[in-house]
C-alpha cells in the first residue's frame, strides 16, 4: 500500500516517487510510504533543517510533518513502533531534524547526503550535545543510515564523517548521561562491495556492542539517488547503476528493530541487502527534494 500526499514545491512528489523507486519499494514489501514536502512559497519549496533546528521541537515544519505522520499511524494499518524517517539532501537534513525533536514517532533514520542537526558552523560535538538535548526525555536510541557518492560536490563542503559522528556523540551522551566515549567514533567494521559501483561500508556499534550505524561511501556517484530509476538514465539525479539505498536503509532496520519494537541488536556486521520482513505494516516518511546549486547552498 503507498500513500502520496499533494505535489507542492519546485519538485513533483510522483517525480521523486519514480526518481526514488519507493513506490514500487513498497508495494514490493508492503509498507506505507509518504512523501511531505514543503510549502513552494517558503525558501523555495526546499526544507530548512537549520531554521527547523533553531526553532526547535514545535517548529512550523517539524510539527507539519510530525502530525502527518501521526495522522498515518492513526489511519492507516501501521505498526507505530515500525515508522522510519528518511530523505535525500535538504530532505536528509530534515530527517535528522525530526529524529532528534520527535524520537518517541521514529525507530531508525535514514540520511543520503545532509548536513548535521543545527546550525552548519557547529562542530561535531556541539551537534551531537544539540541532539542529545533536543531529544530531552524522549530520549532513545535510533539506529541511522548514511550514504554519500564520492563524486558528490555537496560532500566536498560538507564533512560528511561528521554527520555520522554527531549521531554517535548524541547516543554517547544518552546511554549514561555524559559525554564519555562509551560509543566509539571509530567504525567496529569495514565492508566493501560492488552493485553497478563499488562501495565502502563502515559499521558502528553502540555501548553494549551492537550495530547502531552504518556510513555507505559509493565510489563515482554524483549527487543523486543511489539504485534511483532506470529510466532516468540521462538524469544525473537517479543513479540506477548503484546500490539501491532505500533498499538496504529499509532492511537495515528490520535488522535493528524486532516484534516487541526497537531497539534490536545486531551483534554480526550485517551482509548487504540483510533483513526479514516483520508482522504489521511500516511506514516510511520520505523528504526528498530537489537539487539546488552547490554555491553556498545549505541542502
Amino acid at each position: 500500500t503507498t500513500l502520496t500526499f499533494p505535489d507542492l514545491g519546485n519538485v513533483s512528489v510522483v517525480d521523486v516517487s519514480h526518481q526514488s523507486r519507493l513506490n514500487e519499494l513498497a508495494s514490493a514489501r508492503g509498507f506505507v510510504v509518504v512523501y511531505p514536502q514543503e510549502d513552494p512559497s517558503i525558501n523555495a519549496g526546499i526544507w530548512d533543517g537549520e531554521a527547523a533546528a533553531a526553532e526547535g521541537r514545535g517548529s512550523r515544519a517539524s510539527s507539519l510533518i510530525a502530525q502527518i505522520t501521526r495522522a498515518v499511524v492513526a489511519d492507516y494499518p501501521v505498526d507505530a513502533r515500525r515508522v522510519f524517517v528518511g530523505g535525500i539532501s535538504a530532505g536528509s537534513t530534515m530527517a535528522i531534524v525530526m529524529a532528534a525533536q520527535y524520537p518517541e514517532l521514529y525507530a531508525a533514520m535514514q540520511a543520503e547526503g545532509g548536513d548535521r542537526y543545527g546550525p552548519i558552523t557547529d562542530d561535531q560535538e556541539v551537534s551531537g550535545r544539540k541532539v542529545f538535548e533536543a531529544m530531552g526525555s524522549r530520549a532513545r536510541r535510533i539506529p541511522f543510515m548514511l550514504s554519500i557518492g564520492t563524486l558528490d560536490p555537496f560532500g566536498i563542503t560538507t564533512n560528511t564523517d561528521s554527520v555520522m559522528r554527531h549521531w554517535l556523540i548524541a547516543h554517547d551522551w544518552m546511554d549514561d548521561g555524559e559525554r564519555n566515549d562509551s560509543v566509539s567514533l571509530l567504525p567496529s567494521g569495514t565492508r566493501t562491495g560492488r552493485d553497478g559501483k563499488r562501495y565502502d561500508v563502515d559499521t558502528y556499534v553502540d555501548a553494549d556492542g551492537c550495530v547502531l550505524a552504518e556510513r555507505w561511501l559509493i565510489h563515482g556517484m554524483f549527487h543523486a539517488y543511489a539504485g534511483g530509476d532506470p529510466a532516468a538514465i540521462y538524469d544525473i539525479t537517479s543513479d540506477p547503476n548503484a546500490p539501491n539505498m532505500r533498499e538496504i536503509a529499509y532492511d537495515f532496520f528490520l535488522d535493528q528493530t524486532d516484534a516487541n519494537g526497537p531497539p534490536g541488536c545486531v551483534m554480526a556486521v550485517p551482509a548487504a541487502g540483510g533483513g526479514a520482513f516483520g508482522s504489521g505494516a511500516l511506514l516510511l516518511v520520505a523528504m526528498m527534494v530537489s537539487l539546488r546549486s552547490a554555491g553556498g547552498t545549505r541542502r
